[in-house]
């Protein structure tokens, strides 16, 4: 059993990401945890897109028996969510989209993904 986690801001980076995800582990025992960072204002939107998120995989990929999916909803720094969350759920593997551009055009990876890698 590999235990996922799928950080998300609902754009279709992240969504991208979860496809390709799915695809690659399509045979594969998993728990995916699918982490959302917000602040406690946006919670109610969260949950909403959380639903939304759900019925697109249910579409996407229906009946993999193989996949679980529970949803995680943060108000920490997307960092210290991520952290907390690999080591509180025992994660495998962290996959997450990223545009690739932060101030510099050069960077490979977007600000958010670097620093999950970094701290």
């Amino acid at each position: 059993m590999k235990i996922i986690l799928l950080p998300t801001g609902f754009s279709e980076n992240s969504w991208n990401a979860i496809v390709h995800t799915l695809e690659f582990l399509k045979n594969t025992m998993c728990n995916f945890y699918v982490l959302h960072v917000a602040d406690e204002a946006a919670k109610a939107e969260s949950k909403m897109q959380f639903q939304e998120l759900h019925a697109r995989i249910s579409l996407t990929f229906p009946n993999n028996q193989n996949h679980h999916f529970y949803t995680l909803i943060h108000h920490n720094s997307f960092t210290e969510a991520v952290r907390v969350q690999a080591e509180d759920k025992k994660i495998d593997m962290i996959i997450m989209g990223a545009k690739g551009i932060t101030g510099e055009q050069s960077n490979v990876m977007g600000h958010y993904a670097a620093n999950a890698i970094k701290k």
